[in-house]
């Protein structure tokens, strides 16, 4: 098995995260919560779902001071998922509940091969210039934002972080940033790193995914970032700064896993390891041992995202076993 090179840093990296303050990042994705059905059982249950929630609860078990800016029902759902917030201690300072409208729920269905997880959407994204003010409030560190808003209040958000100096991880998680970037509203100072899985990165350049170096350049030429990390599963982890660095990271996964679960494991072990240690290359090999073990439950959800504790674990373990 190739060795990544993080077992030889990992002393380091454990010292310097005692020294370093909590890091707090104020996070604008969608709040959904779940509604997962066994039609064999005919049973049911809520639960977290969807890129935004989950990276939230991920960023929080990352080590990070997590603070979700969304907007949700004022219904049961809602309430469901600020139990789940408090119980990962997420802040819901500034998580909205909408009288008129409902959570957006996702059902898990569960085949033979895979689970699936289907949306179906409200209009839990759409957040208000105010609500984007208020949050800033906050003084965050950093801001992780998906592009799920409305192209004004996307703007208003990367307006507000550069204002405030705090860097931009941006989750590219639909097709709809490109025509956002296209029309001239990224000047390239806020982005310090993209993400973006195989498929979206598939539909942000119009591009197949065959050639991994000609996508990532592509990518670049959509939206200006620092960074750009293109997740492409158990084909691994690809970092790009637009100019110099390419590297292809061998996955840790041996299982297959629940693909929104996992990026949301990555997304966050990656915000959080690069909020402490400023290297996007030791936050990719980082949030690859989180991603790998998110991939061991088969179904995903809140319970398969690991904690910062267990993902050292998981670290010293292996390099144990390689030394």
């Amino acid at each position: 098995m190739q060795s990544t090179g993080i077992e030889k840093r990992y002393d380091r990296w454990k010292g310097q995260t005692a020294m370093n303050k909590q890091r707090r990042i104020l996070a604008f994705a969608p709040a959904l919560t779940t509604l997962q059905t066994d039609t064999e059982h005919t049973s049911y249950r809520f639960g977290v779902g969807g890129s935004g929630s989950l990276t939230a609860v991920s960023l929080s078990r990352s080590g990070l001071d997590c603070l979700h800016c969304a907007q949700t029902g004022a219904d049961d759902a809602g309430e469901i998922l600020r139990r789940i917030y408090a119980k990962n201690e997420v802040s819901t300072r500034f998580l909205h509940a909408d009288k008129e409208d409902h959570t957006t729920l996702q059902v898990v269905r569960r085949g033979a091969e895979k689970t699936q997880r289907d949306e179906f959407p409200m209009q839990h994204t759409q957040l208000s210039r105010a609500q984007v003010e208020s949050a800033f409030t906050c003084l965050p560190d950093a801001v992780y934002c998906e592009d799920t808003q409305k192209p004004e209040v996307l703007k208003h958000i990367f307006a507000l972080a550069e204002k405030h100096n705090c860097p931009v991880l941006f989750r590219a998680t639909t097709g709809r940033a490109a025509q956002f970037f296209k029309d001239g509203e990224n000047t390239g100072k806020q982005i310090r790193v993209l993400l973006a899985d195989e498929r979206e990165a598939a539909a942000l350049t119009g591009s197949n995914t065959y050639s991994i170096s000609n996508l990532a350049i592509k990518l670049s030429i959509c939206i200006s970032a620092s960074y750009y990390v293109i997740n492409f599963g158990r084909r691994g982890i690809y970092l790009y700064d637009g100019m110099h660095t390419r590297e292809l990271y061998p996955s840790e996964m041996r299982e297959g896993g629940e693909a929104v679960t996992c990026m949301a494991a990555f997304s966050g072990a990656f915000a959080a390891e690069y909020l402490r240690t400023q290297n996007a290359a030791q936050a990719c090999l980082f949030a690859n041992f989180a991603q790998a073990l998110a991939a061991r439950h088969a179904e995903g959800g809140v319970e398969a995202l690991p904690y910062l504790s267990q993902v050292r674990a998981h670290i010293l373990k292996l390099a144990s076993h390689r030394a």
